[in-house]
């Protein structure tokens, strides 16, 4: 990959430079319209490897922008969980119109590129990294922020203990604040992913509340279980069409253990939506069981079937003999 990133009005990063008075650019991992992403060294830790997220921060966007980045992403650093990825610091370059946020690296593949190796995922895999992001997620509420873009491209995979764990990462469009009365962001604006999106999201609300997380949760968990995402049209408009008024997906092919789950989080209504992580995370955990106790039961009747069918095998070469 190129060792450097650039873009107009100023906005230029290369190997070598140094960013925020203390963190050393190595290696460029990524980029996007948005920003880009590098690995660095603390200068104050020659041991330390991190990784930085720089944004550019275009002339429109101003105090407002830089106010709100820097106020939640400070409390994006206060978040403890093991099922997110830690940030570290937030703050801003003046000198290349750019704001950043250190995090920590971690080394593992993307959801996204988990689901193109695999058509679909082992169900009780899925069950496990559904546990993961309702963890993470119930961390992030708690603190009164949302993180607005639940997607496979922002859920990381790390193999520990036999399994793939998620972690939850890049809170690039900065969540607000679930009580903010002034509002730092723009009311009407829209900030996620499209098909990720959950109807207020693409309504323009002017705060999204955890609810919003919980849809885009759904949708992510339709597309483990289906292959596909519920209301992909290919076209922008139309595809906005289908999540704010196209018929309602069919579930039937979905696991009984997450159908539920699914079913709580796509509804369109936010007021009628399952409003809080933990709230699934007992729907999630209940049906689990249920469904390990339904195996258990089914096992012991055929277990005593086989038994007796053996006892009258005996019994019949007995009698022959």
């Amino acid at each position: 990959m190129d060792s450097s990133a650039s873009a107009t009005d100023g906005f230029s990063f290369v190997i070598g430079m140094t960013v925020g008075g203390r963190y050393l650019l190595k290696r460029l991992l990524g980029g996007g319209s948005l920003g880009v992403v590098f690995e660095v060294q603390d200068t104050s830790d020659p041991s330390s490897s991190l990784a930085i997220k720089l944004f550019r921060l275009r002339g429109d966007e101003g105090d407002a922008m830089r106010a709100r980045f820097l106020r939640e992403g400070t409390a994006l650093t206060k978040l403890r969980c093991d099922e997110i990825v830690r940030v570290f610091e937030v703050g801003q370059c003046d000198e290349h119109s750019a704001l950043f946020v250190v995090s920590e690296l971690v080394e593992g593949e993307s959801l996204r590129a988990y689901l193109q190796r695999f058509d679909r995922i082992e169900p009780s895999i899925m069950r496990a990294l559904v546990a993961d992001l309702l963890a993470a997620l119930t961390t992030v509420h708690a603190a009164g922020l949302v993180h607005r873009d639940i997607k496979p491209e922002n859920i990381i995979l790390v193999h520990t203990e036999g399994r793939p764990r998620a972690k939850l990462l890049d809170f690039a469009l900065i969540p607000r604040s679930i009580d903010a009365s002034v509002g730092l962001s723009n009311p009407g604006s829209f900030a996620g992913t499209l098909a990720y999106a959950s109807p207020e999201q693409l309504r323009g609300v002017a705060i999204v509340r955890p609810s919003s997380d919980l849809w885009s949760l759904g949708v992510v968990i339709y597309e483990m279980c289906m292959g596909e995402l519920p209301w992909d049209r290919g076209d922008s408009s139309e595809t906005i069409e289908a999540i704010l008024r196209g018929p309602v997906v069919s579930l039937h092919a979905i696991d009984g253990t997450m159908c539920e789950v699914v079913r709580r989080c796509l509804v369109r209504t936010a007021e009628d939506r399952a409003q809080t992580a933990p709230e699934l995370a007992r729907l999630s955990s209940a049906q689990g069981s249920a469904n390990s106790l339904a195996k258990r039961d089914l096992r012991a009747p055929l277990a005593l079937a086989l038994m007796v069918l053996a006892l009258a095998g005996w019994l019949v070469m007995c009698a022959r003999q």
